[in-house]
């Protein structure tokens, strides 16, 4: 099971499991998480045009403007949604698009976390805050139907980070972030 499919219980087209090119959304989010993987702790520094770029470039989009993406980017870092979220916070541990596949009750779950910000006590963890990009366009009419198509994504996603640190779930904070919006949102 993959929990980032978990949103989208519809029928799917023979044609769109086909397909071997990323629709334009698609392809766009796939390069804004490339180009977010480069972003460390925010406050410490960003990376520049160029290695954003190169990023963008090498995720494998296709039609889109790779400098426009670039661009949106490095103006949604500046905002204050971003600057907070992806800060140190006393944080010692961070973990960007790190690829996961735990067991939990009779299904192998697989997937990737976006972003995991992790607090050690005496080697072991503690707390985790655990952010995954979005890159649909919301607004305050739209925003609660598309947080809630991916609550069970992110509470899949809380659930396996659980089981892989041996964290209790409610030491897990879960948060989406939509970049273009720059909406930060809490997910139980």
């Amino acid at each position: 099971a993959s929990p980032s499919q978990m949103h989208n219980h519809a029928n799917v087209k023979a044609s769109e499991l086909l397909r071997l090119t990323p629709a334009g959304g698609q392809s766009y989010g796939t390069a804004m998480h490339a180009m977010l993987e480069q972003v460390g702790f925010i406050d410490e520094g960003l990376p520049d045009h160029d290695a954003l770029h190169r990023a963008g470039a090498s995720s494998g989009a296709t039609g889109i403007d790779i400098d426009q993406a670039v661009d949106a980017l490095q103006k949604a870092l500046q905002q204050p949604g971003a600057q907070k979220l992806l800060q140190r916070d006393d944080a010692d541990a961070l973990w960007r698009e790190r690829r996961f596949m735990v067991r939990m009750d009779d299904r192998l779950i697989a997937g990737s976390f976006d972003r995991v910000h992790l607090w050690h006590r005496n080697g072991k963890p503690i707390r985790a805050l655990l952010i995954d990009y979005k890159t649909d366009r919301v607004d305050d009419t739209t925003i609660d139907a598309v947080v809630s198509r991916y609550a069970d994504q992110l509470r899949m996603y809380r659930q396996a980070l659980s089981v892989m640190l041996g964290l209790d779930p409610s030491a897990i904070q879960t948060k989406l972030y939509f970049v273009g919006d720059d909406r930060v949102i809490a997910v139980g």
